[in-house]
């Protein structure tokens, strides 16, 4: 172990220390001389009051010039350069739920990779992190969560081989029940710390029913994101309904159709009808950033 400072340049302000010296050198108070009767009996007295004076001024120079010196090292930042014996850890014992975002929108590819591609990445990262005496859990999430890993394990190697093998879903975004499922885990672990992390793209549905209340402040939860959502087009069918009358043939009936932009830019969609592999019609619609709109086609 070497010993190094972290500011080693504030290490030329020890010159400082010299201040103290300087200024006792220059302040010594100059002896006057008076003219007196015989005082030779108190030539004795005289002596050891002077060395007693003397004690406390060298006392005090010296006090004044560590207090500058223990500053200037403390501003320094010392510190210990070495390896540790393997029985010691600076890394306090950690419970970690790793949550990945599995639902469909992770699934859109950018560049050459998908996000779900891009996530298991940064969760594998995560998982590089992590200590021997850590445990760690593993949960795939989207309208419902799967607990992949819902032990305590300190096989870092098998929650790799998790995530690598972890699959995308249809599913929608709901971050809930998966960090509802993810706190429980925590609660039986003895861990001082413990750590929640959210692998997403973020989509803004996920969070509606996000457990603000929920979130306790002895467990650290970390969102990461991947994926560029301001750039991406992101729409799809919200919903489909029937004009509510008994159908007979040869009367036309009425279909509505709503469509949903969830992405932040301003989209210009089309929106077909079939029925039977038959086209029963054709729309153009302008969705703004977030903005839903309903379509009615008319089906003969």
């Amino acid at each position: 172990m070497t010993p190094t400072f972290l500011n080693p340049l504030l290490l030329f302000a020890l010159v400082l220390a010299g201040i103290p010296l300087i200024i006792h050198l220059f302040q010594r108070p100059k002896a006057k001389k008076l003219d007196f009767s015989s005082l030779t009996f108190l030539h004795d007295a005289k002596r050891r009051k002077l060395k007693r004076v003397r004690l406390q001024q060298l006392f005090l120079l010296i006090i004044r010039t560590l207090i500058i010196v223990f500053l200037i090292l403390t501003l320094s930042r010392p510190a210990v350069k070495g390896v540790f014996p393997p029985n010691i850890s600076t890394h306090p014992r950690t419970s970690v739920v790793v949550v990945l975002d599995n639902s469909y929108s992770m699934g859109l590819k950018e560049g050459i990779e998908t996000r779900f591609e891009k996530a298991k990445k940064t969760a594998e990262s995560i998982v590089d992190f992590l200590n021997p005496e850590d445990e760690a859990f593993f949960i795939l999430c989207c309208d419902k969560p799967t607990v992949v890993i819902g032990e305590p394990t300190h096989n870092l190697q098998s929650l790799r081989e998790a995530i690598r093998e972890a699959k995308l879903s249809f599913q929608t975004t709901d971050f809930k029940s998966s960090l509802e499922k993810a706190y429980s885990l925590l609660t039986a672990s003895k861990n001082l710390c413990k750590e929640i992390y959210l692998v997403t793209d973020l989509q803004k549905e996920g969070f509606k029913l996000f457990p603000l209340e929920r979130l306790d402040s002895k467990v650290r939860l970390y969102l990461i994101a991947v994926g560029q959502e301001n750039t991406v087009e992101n729409a799809s069918i919200s919903h489909l309904d029937w004009e509510k009358k008994l159908p007979l043939r040869g009367m036309s009936l009425t279909a509505g159709v709503s469509i949903k932009n969830y992405g932040a830019l301003d989209l210009e969609s089309m929106v077909s009808l079939y029925l039977h592999n038959k086209k029963e019609g054709t729309a153009s619609l302008h969705l703004k950033g977030r903005e839903e709109k309903r379509v009615n086609f008319t089906i003969t």
